[in-house]
């Protein structure tokens, strides 16, 4: 058995035109500019944004870091321990090891940098020209005057006085001129419209997944009136006009997209003159990262009763080290009201998702078919999954690592069948998209069934996962790797590992681990 001080821890797809994730429609912020910026701003530019380090948090002035709390094992401490630990592995009792293991996951918190707190100074309104400059007259999420990501929103890159670059979402709030003046830019159709953007997220506790909100405030249209040309669609014959005022919100700028990250990977990757199976058993991992990241914002949305309702490629920003972080949560709903009961959907219009073509099929059934008030955790338990899951079936697809039959339905191409994980992640994501929510698989299985794949594969025993456990706990997440965008070599893959793996074990429960990894009637002894 373990020294009696253990366990003593102080304070113990679709086709992508139209589709899910659509390389042809879309919205969300994006960080790739192609604009021309002053030459001292430009020189901080890479063809993929802002560059930055794969691994240390932004030294804004405006992040607030949590205190470790002074019960709480510091990281030397626990690395002690487990060494201390390490030759008596083998002779741990279960409930020893289970024990251990609840102990250390205390310990453990999230790799990626802390970024939690929002602008602690200048609230209020944000004056354009005076508190900021644009950085580049062009909207972010601009293409051309013919193409624009999201129908919602237009966003700036800007330059604050105090704060330095940030990016600007303006809410698009238009009315008919005959309008003007009918409440449309008062502060309550304002913060009825437009609210749940900013106070969802805010309301969520800190998730280094999810987007931070730095600010929020309602402020006069004017400086923007020269893009109303962008928000309306030629040849409409109503005289719009924007309202006098509008919601904005101010966030940190993630360099690109996933939507982008794909289509840059595949356009470099096309350039490589090799691709072995080691090479594309590198890709395929690097998906997969991608994907149980996204499936930890899902299990913590969950958890807090949220539904995203707006889950496509656009709305999922990167970092150079691979850290995805989702946004624009402009259609997300609380499955409870204020008081704690179940949210009702009283009418069909209540039944709604961002993108119509990416509505799961039990979106669908109960909008068009609504008769009577249901319960929005009866319509929306699972459609977040299943949205997510069509997105990822879609980018294997653009990658090569899925091809679909005569019936459309996606399978493995015959010469991958070897390549690791390949099938069985292909399965899962099957899984998430089954047309019966009932049928269909949950969060947290899906969480951890890919987790204990990546990470404690061939660990079948209560000793061998305690071994990995405390492998992943002391692995080396602190240094410095090439960008996520550098395909040629995907150098930056191996530390995205070690941070996901983590941010797993961090996540899920140990006694849930276990019973993931161990079969029934199982000891611990090798």
């Amino acid at each position: 058995n373990f020294p009696g001080s253990v366990g003593n821890f102080p304070g113990s797809v679709g086709n992508f035109p139209g589709s899910v994730g659509s390389f042809e429609t879309g919205g969300g912020v994006r960080g790739d500019l192609k604009e021309r910026h002053p030459s001292h701003i430009d020189s901080n530019f890479s063809v993929y944004g802002t560059k930055e380090s794969c691994n240390t948090a932004d030294s804004s002035p405006f992040i607030n870091r949590e205190t470790r709390s002074s019960d709480t094992p510091s990281p030397e401490q626990v690395t002690q321990l487990i060494r201390d630990l390490s030759p008596i592995i083998k002779h741990a009792t279960v409930s020893t090891v289970k024990s251990t293991l609840v102990n250390i996951a205390k310990s453990v918190a999230s790799p990626w940098p802390d970024e939690s707190g929002s602008i602690g100074v200048s609230k209020g309104e944000w004056v354009y020209g005076e508190d900021y400059v644009l950085v580049s007259n062009t909207p972010l999420n601009v293409q051309n005057v013919h193409e624009r990501e999201g129908s919602c929103s237009l966003v700036f890159k800007i330059l604050h006085q105090h704060y330095g670059p940030l990016v600007l979402k303006m809410m698009v709030n238009l009315l008919n001129q005959s309008d003007h003046d009918s409440g449309q830019s008062g502060t309550i159709f304002l913060k009825k419209q437009f609210s749940a953007e900013h106070s969802v997220p805010v309301s969520l506790p800190y998730h280094p997944n999810i987007v931070q909100m730095l600010h929020s405030y309602n402020a006069s249209t004017t400086p923007f009136k020269r893009y109303l040309p962008l928000l309306v669609p030629a040849g409409l014959d109503v005289d719009v006009d924007m309202a006098s005022r509008t919601s904005f919100i101010a966030m940190r700028e993630y360099p690109f997209s996933l939507k982008n990250f794909v289509k840059k990977f595949v356009e470099q990757k096309v350039k490589l003159a090799f691709m072995n199976k080691e090479r594309m058993t590198e890709e395929l991992h690097l998906i997969l990262l991608l994907l149980l990241q996204s499936l930890f914002v899902l299990d913590h949305l969950k958890k807090h009763h949220v539904v995203h309702r707006d889950i496509k490629l656009d709305n999922f920003m990167m970092r150079h080290s691979g850290q995805l972080v989702l946004i624009d949560f402009g259609w997300a709903v609380n499955l409870n009201n204020s008081d704690g009961s179940p949210a009702i959907a009283t009418e069909k219009n209540d039944i709604i998702a961002g993108n119509p073509v990416a509505w799961s099929p039990e979106i669908s059934f109960h909008h068009n078919s609504f008769n009577e008030p249901i319960l929005f955790s009866s319509v929306y338990d699972k459609s977040d999954l299943h949205t997510l899951g069509k997105m990822f079936l879609s980018v294997l697809e653009f990658l090569g690592f899925i091809e679909k039959d005569s019936t459309g339905f996606p399978q493995c191409p015959v010469n991958l069948a070897t390549l690791p994980y390949l099938v069985e992640s292909i399965s899962l994501l099957q899984e998430m998209v089954l047309p019966n929510p009932d049928q269909r698989v949950s969060v947290t299985n899906c969480l951890l069934s890919l987790g204990a794949a990546l990470f404690f594969n061939d660990t079948n025993t209560h000793a061998q996962v305690l071994s990995r456990y405390m492998s992943i706990t002391l692995a080396d997440t602190n240094y410095q790797a090439p960008s996520i965008t550098d395909v040629e070599t995907l150098g930056a893959v191996k530390l995205l590992h070690a941070i996901v793996a983590k941010q797993f074990i961090a996540t899920v429960k140990p006694e849930d681990l276990i019973g993931e990894c161990v079969s029934c009637g199982q000891t611990a002894t090798s």
